[in-house]
This record gives structure tokens, C-alpha cells and sequence, in this order.
């Protein structure tokens, strides 16, 4: 049934609120909410600025106000239907917890520009569904986390570091490098798994060096073309995932805006408790250094569990050639996600049996 989710939905005591701060929290004319089995589902949009963002807001069927649970983004997977972010939807409302999900600034129904978006800026985008959630009757203000998988590993901590009030992270696939490091970490790993020498690893590396000093300003365009180029006929090249040109103008390119950013002063400064998930079989993420990063951290409370069989998107796969695939997901991810999560929010043992 459709019906219009207005400010008067909120509690009372935050109606006034609500009204004056309107340019940044969810509005959701024009809404939908639908019951199906044990969930109940509220779309919209999150305005921040001149960004809407179409959300979807998952909760379980019970009395609230829930938990809530909010999705940040896999860098290739940005809409809120991807299937690792429908499967949080599927399992974590029969648990208690909602979820939060909307499409990425750029992506889907969402407006704004994802080609200059800097990490703070996503992570802003987060910031203003937080803010909705805890305007909104259903929601324990109280019990927010936030779930950030892949590229959301960068993002998640800037939400937490910004906010004590988060309840918890869980951080999967997460790196805790730069970008650029973490993308030398994954040309080094695809390189020595096809078998070439360590010379031809170190070119590679080399040449990555190169591009990224080229955004940060310090190489001109013109030599790391003319290296590019030089090197695009190598068997290796395609490995390294390597760009066989420049833009002229760097800040045309997110990798511009996000190549250097370091997440250690936000993992610092977060305090929530965190839950770092590593699928045994992603090629990509250097969990080893991740873990220490996270490990270091003067908060501590950090849970650490490798899932056995998963790839990069947690998904039970055996052929390389299905390391990008989201489905199936793993029993073991599911139970041990929800389990944490379940524990950190106060969820009452009466609310579990949807993690299957």
C-alpha cells in the first residue's frame, strides 16, 4: 500500500528538529512502505545538500524502534539491489536489525557526481542516512551501525571517527592502506599467481608508482604516457591494472580524489566496537596488513574472522573465474556477521533464526 512518509511520523519531540533541518534529512514524499513476510520496507529519498539519495530502509515487522543496520558501498556494486546488500535485507530484519540501504551519489535514482567524489564526501552522504535514521520513530537512535564492504572499508571508518555515537562496524574485505598501495598489493598478487618473475612484478609496480605520481602532481603527463604506452604490449599489462592513458586534467578522475587517502587517522579515532570479515579467498584485500591497522587502534575491541571458501563479495565460489560473483553467499559470513551484530546491539535471543 503506498502511503506519504511525512516529518509527523517522527516522534513528537523531534518534529521541531526535524522541520528546521530539513535540507538534510530523509524526505520521503512520494514514498512507499510494504510489509513482506517478516519485514516491513520504507523508500525514499535522503536529501544532503544538492544530493538526493533514493534509499530503501528494510525493518523487522516487530514493535520497534529497531537496530539498523547501514550499507557503504563496494566501489563496482553502487546501487542498494546489489546482492550482497539485498542479502543483509534478507537475513538481518528476522534477526531484529533493519538496514539502511540507497544508491551512491551518481548511481541509480541517486543524483550528484561520484567522478569527483572525494571518500569524506561518501562518507558524508552515509552521515545524512544516520541522521535520518535517528529521526525516524522505528529507529533506536541508540543501536545505528554501520556494514562497509570492499571500498565501504575506507568509508565506514570516517562515519564512526565522525560520530561516536555509531554502535558498531563490521568491515568487510576492508584494506587498511591507501588505495594505491592496495592496488599495487592486488597487480603484485595477479602477477605472481600467472607466473611471472619478480623483475616483471617490480616493473609493474614501478609503472603504478609512476601514474599515481602523476595525480599527486609530482611527474608529468607526458612521461608516464610515453612509460604507458611503452609498456601496454607486455602479456603482463592487462594484470596490473594499469590505465593505457592519462586525462589531462587529473581531477577529472576519482582515482584523483581517493588514491591517497590514508585511513589510519580514522581507524584511530573510531571507538565503536569493530568485526573485520576476510573471505579466504580474495585475491585482492591484503588482510594481513588490515588487521594490524585495525589491531593498533587505542580503542581495541576488534573481532577478526576469515571466512572460509569466500571471495572478495563473501560468496562460496572454487573457480577464479567466479571471484567477482556475489552469490552464493556463505553460510559461515551470514552467521557470524548477524551473530556480532546481534551481540553489539542488544538484540533480545527471541529476535534470531534469520541467518541462514
Amino acid at each position: 500500500m503506498a502511503v506519504e512518509y511525512t516529518i509527523e511520523d517522527l516522534t513528537p519531540e523531534r518534529r521541531p528538529a526535524a522541520r528546521r533541518i530539513a535540507g538534510w534529512m530523509l524526505a520521503l514524499a512520494l514514498a512507499s512502505s510494504s510489509a513482506v513476510g517478516k519485514t516491513r520496507t520504507i523508500t525514499g529519498v535522503v536529501l544532503h545538500g544538492d544530493v538526493r539519495l533514493a534509499a530503501t530502509l528494510d525493518l523487522p515487522s516487530t514493535k520497534g524502534p529497531h537496530p539498523v543496520v547501514v550499507v557503504v558501498h563496494a566501489s563496482g556494486a553502487p546501487e542498494r539491489t546489489f546482492a550482497a546488500y539485498r542479502w543483509l535485507a534478507k537475513v538481518l530484519p528476522p534477526r531484529g536489525i533493519g538496514v539502511a540501504r540507497y544508491d551512491r551519489r551518481g548511481s541509480g535514482a541517486s543524483s550528484g557526481d561520484f567522478e569527483r567524489a572525494s571518500f569524506p564526501d561518501l562518507a558524508s552522504d552515509a552521515e545524512a542516512v544516520v541522521r535520518w535514521l535517528r529521526a525516524t520513530r522505528s529507529v533506536d537512535p541508540g543501536r545505528i551501525a554501520i556494514w562497509g564492504m570492499s571500498q565501504g572499508g575506507w568509508i565506514a571508518p570516517l562515519v564512526a571517527a565522525d560520530d561516536p555515537r555509531i554502535a558498531g562496524l563490521v568491515i568487510v574485505s576492508g584494506a587498511g592502506t591507501t588505495p594505491a598501495e592496495q592496488m599495487i598489493f592486488t597487480a603484485r598478487t595477479a602477477l605472481r599467481e600467472a607466473g611471472y618473475s619478480e623483475s616483471v612484478v617490480e616493473e609493474a609496480v614501478r609503472l603504478r608508482r609512476a601514474v599515481d605520481e602523476y595525480f599527486a602532481g609530482r611527474r608529468p603527463r607526458a612521461e608516464v604516457e610515453r612509460a604507458l604506452q611503452f609498456a601496454s604490449s607486455e602479456p603482463w599489462f592487462p594484470l596490473a591494472a594499469l590505465p593505457t592513458g592519462l586525462p589531462e586534467d587529473a581531477a577529472s578522475s576519482k582515482w584523483y580524489y581517493q588514491f591517497a587517502f590514508d585511513p589510519t587517522p580514522s581507524i584511530d579515532k573510531t571507538s565503536a566496537p569493530v568485526l573485520l570479515l576476510f573471505g579466504q579467498r580474495d585475491p585482492w584485500i591484503d588482510a594481513a596488513g588490515s588487521i594490524a591497522a585495525w589491531t593498533k587502534r587505542p580503542a581495541g575491541n576488534v573481532t577478526v574472522q576469515k571466512i572460509s571458501g569466500a571471495n572478495h563479495f563473501m560468496a562460496m565460489t572454487t573457480d577464479p573465474a567466479h571471484d567477482l560473483d556475489a552469490e552464493p553467499v556463505s553460510a559461515e559470513y551470514s552467521r557470524v556477521m548477524a551473530d556480532w551484530l546481534a551481540r553489539v546491539l542488544g538484540v533480545a535471543p527471541s529476535a534470531k533464526g534469520g541467518a541462514r
